[in-house]
């Protein structure tokens, strides 16, 4: 190739080496852009399953801390002497309820894939 300077003559070649060259510089910052993006939003994503993970935690405790106390009413109730006809009708709506939960759960839960 004839050299000027120390810089060899432009050829076709070349030229189209070059915008080859930019293309693909274009499209890696294109994707680096569109990676960082997908980061940020699985980030996100998973700061709020963290938060879900822990308010599901929360209820749990609570929920367990409502059964331990309604077990412990009955009891305290039937000692009382308050006839367990009584008791059974007014925890019945209680026990009710949980079910009505329960069914919902059950309902609006994608169940495991099966193989």
């Amino acid at each position: 190739m004839e050299q000027r300077q120390g810089k060899h003559k432009q050829c076709d070649h070349c030229g189209a080496l070059q915008a080859l060259t930019d293309a693909v510089k274009q499209l890696i910052d294109g994707n680096h852009k569109r990676f960082k993006q997908l980061e940020r939003k699985v980030d996100k994503l998973v700061h709020t399953i963290d938060d879900l993970v822990a308010k599901v935690q929360e209820q749990t405790t609570v929920a367990q801390s409502v059964a331990t106390f309604i077990q412990q009413l009955k009891a305290q109730l039937a000692a009382q002497g308050v006839e367990q006809a009584k008791i059974d009708a007014a925890f019945a709506g209680v026990e009710g309820n949980d079910q009505v939960l329960a069914d919902a759960m059950l309902e609006n839960t994608d169940s495991a894939p099966t193989e």
